[in-house]
């Protein structure tokens, strides 16, 4: 698939600029194609990643992992964590009855040649 490939270097090169909204944006896409042509997604990915998309500082988001379950990673602004939080925790619980798991990590400035 092409355009998959595109989204790649697509994701790359916003990455490389420093461009957190693209990258973002093509995590949203990534996800939407993940669901949509591949069909391994499930509902409750596509609700955390819907709810996401509307939460002003989540940047990005998709399903991650195997598909067919696992879970969705999000690309969320520093200090955007609880409002993110409880929106996924409000719209998920709503939907299937429990609330989702959410933890956050920090980010690292990427792989680097360590010297030994």
């Amino acid at each position: 698939m092409i355009p998959e490939v595109a989204r790649t270097f697509a994701a790359r090169s916003a990455l490389l600029r420093g461009d957190t909204e693209g990258f973002g944006a093509e995590m949203f896409r990534t996800h939407t194609s993940l669901r949509d042509l591949f069909e391994v997604s499930v509902p409750e990915l596509d609700t955390l990643v819907d709810s996401a998309s509307r939460a002003e500082a989540c940047l990005g988001a998709r399903l991650t992992g195997a598909g067919f379950g696992g879970c969705a990673v999000l690309l969320v602004k520093k200090g955007g964590e609880a409002s993110v939080s409880a929106r996924l925790v409000a719209e998920f619980t709503a939907r299937f009855g429990r609330p989702p798991k959410i933890d956050f990590y920090g980010g690292d400035s990427g792989p680097r040649e360590v010297a030994l």
